[in-house]
Parts: structure tokens; sequence; C-alpha cells
């Protein structure tokens, strides 16, 4: 029974995962398919009698007809309200949060002044400036909606699995209204318990280590400032700052220390009571697919030894997986809920036989022999690298396929990182309790310098480890793919290899070598080597310039909804910003800018006083160099790039320079007429859809980004005659390759969008 749990889990959860990757039609077409399958498999004997195909079969038709049926009953309904302004009245349904570039809220919807669509979606909107609204106040206000970019496993999928259809801005807030008693139900307690826990952890830390807390304890990842998010996914230890198996571990089990001492002749009502501290802890943290996978993993485990049974690791993993996705098929959109269930699955896989390898090789050596006590230390070593290790194996494809990087050091930064981030839960879970309790408040305040220490530790380790040359890699190139291909050879090779098992460790050893080639060579290749990335974003772009790991970027951004993706896809290729012109007026421009600042060390800012005003009044850093273009400026740029700027009726006109090779690139709603003639015969132009003076244009490639239908206009106005004529609609990349005197190579980036 315990096998056909798991099977029946696994299945379930692989199905939804392929269901969410392919989408919901395939997924539709799919289930039947397979529906089909389970029919002839239970026609034959052999195959009903083995049931493990039938089984299969049936789990698979199921989960992909019921995800296909849950997507669409949540999208079909509500495509007219895709892009436009409504009026609705609805009511915050979570703790408002504020980023870089304003207050995010999510909002319900209980009633909109489109009467054909249906009523009570939730929406997650932004506004610039915050306004005086509180978890669970009901609202009117006028809002812009928009579906998120769709697709497997992207903002589309992660918003869905949450419970939200659409994202959007509020344009403006009429009325707000506190709860009344008939409102306030367990999720307005629940919300209540999470904002009081935030505002305690407000008063005992300092601004730095509460988001760090907030994030490690509510699993509120936005109370993290941006460079330390991008420094913790260098080192590979994002996923410290996602409660999930590693966090509820640490809560269960000081729970059942702390109730074990307390009701020591009752073990039971212990254990029943560390349940009930994980389920509060659960409801603290949001309910998030991780924490649900863990918890109920948990508390199965804590239920298994109030009532004596055995426990079967796979079987509570594959339960938790039917549990959680077939009530909230969507739910597998969190990339999150992938992430844990792999690490999961490979800590009951490769842990042990990890440490066990570990521990026979380095306590065969003599001096290890002699020193006992030593013995100890290695024991606590190898089980830190066995965990790390195990819990990393199944996620590694993943992470690259997704979040388009490796880390080298994960193994290490998790080692460092993983022992101070326990310690830390136990401080400040201590501390709050105290803090709670009337008299006593006081004595929390030696806990909270603990979790100020730990929070010091964790910050510079993250910050040194990062600075680390090669800490991670991009992993868009194309030799990583040659790689993974090598790697899964050699592994194939020695699993099924007679005693192959004693060669992992030479097997992982020869892997690492390979990539290190890979890496090595390929910079080699790319040094000197000028990357033009030109991003599409709907209405408007943004160019990137890659050189020898320095960047600038040059944003003519005309929708907001795009500035995050174009910061996310910027933060693959990028360690340090040299250069950011803010090219448009547009909010979409300032905000990417904001995004970049916040995110990294930007040396220069390039844009117009007024723009430049914005910016600073949202960000404030001395060793940031802010640059004004009143007429014209010239930057150099890494001793071989020269980059023109014209401010010409408050947009900035970019001229760039490579070793004889001219771009230019044009503002978003630019007016050529009357611009410099040398300017208009550079060898390639960037523009979007709404250029004034499209037949001016004389270079040789045009490249035209922008909605289908406006660029196909712009096109024809230009004198195609002689040119290469590029729309780069519908969200598409193009990448030139340049060094110094060859021609340039283009190609196109599948890894944006």
């Amino acid at each position: 029974m315990r096998q056909r749990m798991a099977l029946v889990g696994f299945t379930y959860l692989c199905a939804t995962v392929a269901a969410v990757y392919f989408g919901a039609n395939i997924a539709f077409f799919a289930g039947i398919t397979l529906a089909a399958a389970f029919a002839v498999f239970i026609l034959i004997p052999s195959v009903r009698r083995a049931r493990v195909l039938p089984v299969a079969a049936f789990c698979a038709a199921v989960a992909m007809l019921m995800y296909s049926h849950s997507y669409n009953s949540a999208i079909e309904p509500l495509t007219e309200l895709d892009g436009r302004e409504i009026n609705v009245t609805a009511r915050v349904v979570d703790i408002p949060y504020d980023t870089d570039t304003g207050t995010v809220y999510t909002l319900k919807v209980l009633s909109h002044d489109n009467p054909l669509q249906s009523t009570g979606f939730k929406i997650r909107v932004k506004k610039t400036y915050a306004a005086d609204i509180f978890a669970y106040d009901t609202v009117t206000c006028r809002v812009k909606l928009y579906f998120p970019e769709g697709g497997g496993y992207s903002s589309e999928s992660y918003m869905l699995a949450k419970g939200i259809v659409f994202a959007g801005y509020i344009e403006d807030v009429y009325t707000s209204r506190r709860a009344v008693k008939e409102e306030k139900t367990a999720g307005y307690y629940i919300v209540k318990l999470r904002e009081y826990i935030a505002k305690s952890i407000d008063v005992l830390l300092n601004s730095r280590s509460a988001g760090i807390t907030k994030a490690l304890l509510l699993g509120d990842k936005n109370a993290v400032n941006a460079e330390t998010k991008n420094q913790l996914s260098a080192i590979g230890a994002s996923h410290l700052i996602v409660v999930s198996g590693l966090h509820m571990s640490v809560i269960a089990f000081f729970a059942m220390i702390v109730f074990g001492m307390i009701f020591r002749k009752s073990r039971k009502f212990a254990l029943v009571l560390s349940v009930f501290a994980v389920a509060v802890f659960m409801a603290v943290t949001g309910f998030t697919q991780t924490v649900l996978r863990s918890g109920i993993v948990i508390i199965i485990a804590l239920f298994g030894q109030i009532i004596g049974a055995k426990p079967y690791k796979f079987s509570s993993v594959g339960f938790a997986a039917l549990l959680i996705l077939f009530f909230n098929p969507l739910a597998a959109g969190d990339i999150g809920i992938l992430l844990s269930f792999t690490s999961s699955i490979g800590l009951m896989i490769f842990t042990e036989p990890i440490i066990n390898a570990l521990n026979s090789r380095i306590f065969t050596v003599k001096c290890f022999e002699k020193y006992k006590p030593m013995r100890a230390l290695i024991k606590i070593f190898t089980a830190s690298v066995g965990t790390t290790a195990g819990a990393t194996v199944l996620s590694v494809p993943i992470l690259i396929v997704v979040f388009k990087r490796v880390s080298f050091i994960a193994v290490i930064s998790n080692i460092l990182l993983i022992p101070a981030v326990e310690a830390l839960l136990v401080f400040m879970v201590t501390a709050l309790v105290l803090y709670s309790v009337p008299l006593i408040g006081f004595s929390a305040y030696p806990f909270a310098v603990a979790v100020k220490l730990l929070c010091e530790y964790i910050s510079k380790i993250t910050k040194a480890l990062a600075a680390i040359p090669y800490a991670y890699i991009n992993t868009s190139h194309k030799y990583i793919a040659v790689w993974l291909a090598m790697s899964l050879i050699l592994a194939a090779i020695t699993l099924l290899w007679r005693k192959g098992f004693k060669f992992a460790g030479r097997t992982a050893i020869a892997s690492i070598l390979i990539l290190l080639v890979g890496v090595s060579s390929n910079d080699v290749l790319s040094f000197d080597k000028l990357y033009l990335n030109i991003i599409d974003a709907d209405d408007g772009y943004a160019a990137v310039l890659n050189y020898n790991g320095n960047t600038a970027v040059i944003a003519c951004c005309e929708d907001n909804r795009f500035a995050e993706e174009i910061a996310e896809y910027i933060s693959v290729y990028t360690r340090n910003i040299s250069a950011v012109t803010v090219a448009s007026n547009s909010a979409a421009s300032k905000r990417l800018c904001n995004l970049l600042l916040n995110g990294y060390k930007v040396d220069n800012v390039i844009a117009t006083n007024e723009n430049i005003v914005a910016i600073k009044s949202l960000y404030k850093n001395e060793n940031c160099r802010f640059n004004a273009v009143k007429d014209e400026l010239s930057t150099v740029l890494w001793g071989c790039i020269r980059i023109d700027t014209l401010n010409k009726d408050g947009k900035i006109y970019t001229y760039v320079e490579y070793y004889g090779k001219r771009f230019l690139i044009l503002p978003g709603k630019a007016d050529v007429n009357g611009i410099d003639k040398r300017l208009l015969s550079a060898d390639i132009c960037i523009t979007d859809s709404s250029l004034k003076g499209a037949e001016n244009i004389k270079s040789g490639i045009v490249i035209v980004s922008g909605r289908l239908d406006k660029a196909i206009n712009t096109v024809r106005q230009a004198e195609y005659k002689g040119k290469q004529m590029l729309l780069l609609c519908k969200n598409g990349c193009i990448v030139f390759e340049m060094y110094r005197d060859k021609t340039p190579i283009m190609r196109r980036d599948l890894n944006w969008q």
C-alpha cells in the first residue's frame, strides 16, 4: 500500500508539472490519450495484474485533465478584462508590502463595473505611493489589469499557483474602510497574527536584520533587499529565504523539545501540541505551497509517532503531492513546490550514501584514527555535505532550466549558512514568545541581540561568497547543454556498470572538470567581445551591452509590467553595471533604472535632469554618479566603447560606437526629423513601432520592436530598399556578437520570455 501511495503521488506530481510546462491545451489532449491508455491497460490481464501501468496512466490522466480544467476555469471567464481599466470594490487579503518601485496590494474583487464578467477573483496591483490601506480593508479604486506573461513556469503560472489571476496598477483610490465584525473570518486573524509578528520583529531588530528574519520566519521575501537576493541566488542559497522543509523541521524539532520538557510524563500530548505548533507556523507563513508540502509530511510523521506506526518517507511525500495538487492543480505552477519535492526526494535517495561514502574515505586516514575527538566534527561536516549535496542533485537541472544560472559554491555556502539559519529561527521564535508575554517582554532582547549577530554573519558570508570569481555561471551558454548531456551519459554508464557506484565520486569529479573546461574556454573565446542584446517589451525595449563581465543598459521601456522581467533577464548576464541610460520619460524606464540601482552597484546613470530628480527621490546612494544630459554628452566605457547621448524633446537618443561599428538606439516615440545625418546612417538602428520620420533612417539594419501592427506601419514608412528590416515583436530578443574588425554575428536569445 505504501508503495502504491508513492507511485500515485509522484505520478500525479510529474503529470501536473508536465501540464504546467506544456500548457492547458496540450494537457487536455494528453489527458484524453492517457485515459484511453488506461482503458487499454485494464483490458490486458498481465498488465492489469501488475497494476503499475494502469495506476500510473489513471493518475496522470486525472492530473492532466484537472489542470486543464482548473486553468481554463480561472482564465477564460475573465479574458475581456485583460488590458482594461475598471473600477473595482475589493478586499485586501494579504499584508501590503513595499518594493523599490511602489507598494503592492493583493485584492479579492467583490464587484466591478463590467457586469459581464465574474467576481471573486484575486488581483495583485501596485501603487507608486503607498495609500492608507491595510490588510482586510475594503477599498474602491480604479485599476488597470493585465494577464501576466504566460507559458510554462512563467509569472502567469507562479501567480495562478497563489490564486491570483491578474497583475496591474492602481490608478486611483476612491474610498477605503476597515473590516467590520461580520468580515473577520479565520483568514483575517491569520493575517493579523502575521502583522503582529512582523511589527514585533521591526521593534526587536534593525531594518536589515528584520528583513532577513521576516523572510526566514514569515516567508516574506519582499522584506529582503534586491542586492541580498541577488547575492543569495549567486551562491546557490536563495532557498534559505523561502520557508520550506528546513524551516519547518527546525520549528517542529524545537516544539518537540520544548513541549517534551514541559510534559515529560505525556509524550503523546507533547507530540499533539507539536502538531498544533506546526499548523500555526504553516498559517503564519501564509500556507504557501512549499510550506504545505513540508508541513503535511511532518504532520504525518508526528501522527505516525503518536499511533506508533512505521515512518514511510516516500509515501508521506507522495501523499503530500497528491493532497496539494488534487485540490489545487494550479499549485504546480509555483517553481518553489517543484524544487521542494525534488529536494526531498534527493535527500531520501542520495544523502545517506554520500555521507557513508565520505565517512568511509575520511576515517581510513591514520591521523583521524588517532584523534577520536575529531571524528565527531568530521561526522558533522560529512552530514552537512551529504545533506546539501543530496538536496541539490535533483534540483540542479530545474535551476538551470528556470533560473538560467548554477552556483559552483552552493555546497560551501549552505554548509556555512544553514547552521546560522537554524539557530536564528530558534532564537527568534523564543524572542517573539517572550516579547508577547506581559511583564517579561524585556527578556526577549538578549535573544534579539543573538538574532542580530546571526543576521550580520549571514549578510557578510553571503556578500563575501558572492564576490568570489565564478561563484555562479550563466547557463544560457551552449556549452551548458553539452555539459549536461555528457554528465548524464557518465552517470548512466556509472549506474549501469557492474559495481559502478564505487566510481560515483570520480564521475562527479569528471563532470566538474568538463564544466570547468567549458567555462574557461567560453571565457577565452568571449574575451574582448561585445554583446548587444535587444530585448523587446511589447511597447518599447531595452538594449543591453555586455563586455568582459561589465554591462551598460539603455532603457527605452514603455510598459511597466516588463520592468521586473528585464531586470531579471539582466541579472543572469551581469555582475557589474557600468551605466544605465534612461532614454524615455516613461515610468517603466525609470522603474527599470530603480530596480537595477537597488540590485547592483551601478557606476553611472545617464538621463535628463527631470528624470534624475525622479530617480533620486526613490534612490539615494553617493557611490553612483548621476549625469544629466542637457544637450549632448559623451561617455567612454571600458576603454573601447564610446556612447554619445543627445537630449531632444526631453528624450535621450543614444549613439554607440565600437571599433567602427555604429548603433543608433532611439527612445520610445522618437522623432528623427532634424537629427544629424551621421547618426541616421549608423550601421544598425533600433527603434520602437511609434517612430516618426522613419523614412530618414539610412541604416543597413533596422530593428523595430513593439506591437506587430504598428511595427509593420513603421517598416512601410521606411525606405527599406537595400536594408534588412527585423521585426522584434512578441517579446523576442536579438543578440549581436562583435569582435573588433570582424563581421557581427546575429542570433536570437530564446532565454528571454
